[in-house]
């Protein structure tokens, strides 16, 4: 509950990691009135805690961890054009900042690994690849 507007907020429900095949599929995503895919459109309560927000910005990177688990380069993408997007706030939104602190604390761990060894990922490469199996992408 709210407790500064007395109204329940409308908890975000993380999608089940199967049913994310696509961009399309996450829950912060939306089409705008041209058609084009947005990767970042999510409703701001004003008069919502700052808390509430940071646990559904963390919410909504599961969902791209999930996309990766399927096809890493279309969640490459998602963190590529989210935080340009028209519809990113920057002015201490939760949801923003729950984001973009998981997002933050997934690089590190990345950065780690790039240290043990791991091949950072390539994403050009990866385009590549993608074209040459399906050239209509």
């Amino acid at each position: 509950m709210n407790k500064k507007t007395n109204l329940a907020l409308a908890p975000v429900q993380s999608l089940p990691a199967k049913s994310i095949q696509g961009r399309e599929d996450l829950s912060f995503a939306a089409r705008d009135e041209r058609d084009l895919l947005r990767m970042w459109h999510v409703p701001h309560d004003p008069k919502a805690y700052w808390s509430d927000g940071v646990e559904i910005g963390r919410q909504h990177f599961s969902e791209v961890v999930a996309l990766a688990d399927v096809n890493e380069y279309q969640a490459f993408v998602t963190l590529e054009l989210v935080f340009n997007e028209p519809g990113w706030r920057t002015h201490g939104w939760g949801i923003e900042c729950g984001f973009s602190k998981a997002v933050a604390e997934a690089a590190i761990v990345g950065l780690r690994a790039i240290r043990a060894g791991a091949t950072p990922y390539d994403s050009d490469l990866e385009f590549q690849r993608l074209v040459v199996e399906d050239p209509d992408l």
